[in-house]
């Protein structure tokens, strides 16, 4: 499924695309192979973000990563992102999913097609509105 979905990604398909083809061809999501129903949000779609993390991830291509939170004190629980160039990243520690030139393309081929937005102003009720089904803020 991750060469898959590398794949996909390289011949031109986005995150929402992508999400299509998994759910057209029947595969399923990790949440339904482990049977768990607290874990399955009322549907059977891959997520936008999970198949975004799956791109962004070293993991893949045999890497270990970690130190990428760090807590703010050890009394809370609340963490801070380390910056990536401080993350520590130890390569060749598993058989890799993909290789390393193919990961590299796709970090390229995201930057290309990131574009930020920028607001001119907020609407009156970001963050008041809520989806009925899922309870997901509507921050348009």
């Amino acid at each position: 499924i991750i060469k898959l979905i590398f794949d996909l990604y390289l011949s031109g398909n986005g995150t929402r695309e992508i999400v299509q083809i998994l759910h057209d061809k029947g595969i399923k999501t990790p949440a339904q192979y482990s049977g768990k129903k607290q874990y399955l949000k009322g549907n059977d779609y891959f997520q936008r973000s999970f198949i975004q993390k799956i791109l962004h991830s070293q993991v893949y291509t045999g890497a270990v990563v970690s130190h990428t939170t760090s807590k703010v004190s050890y009394k809370i629980k609340k963490c801070v992102r380390i910056p990536r160039e401080n993350w520590i990243v130890v390569e060749d520690m598993h058989e890799p999913i993909i290789s390393k030139e193919q990961f590299n393309e796709v970090q390229e081929l995201m930057k290309k097609r990131t574009s930020t937005r920028t607001r001119k102003h907020d609407h009156l009720l970001k963050g008041i509105i809520k989806c009925g089904k899922c309870r997901w803020n509507h921050d348009n």
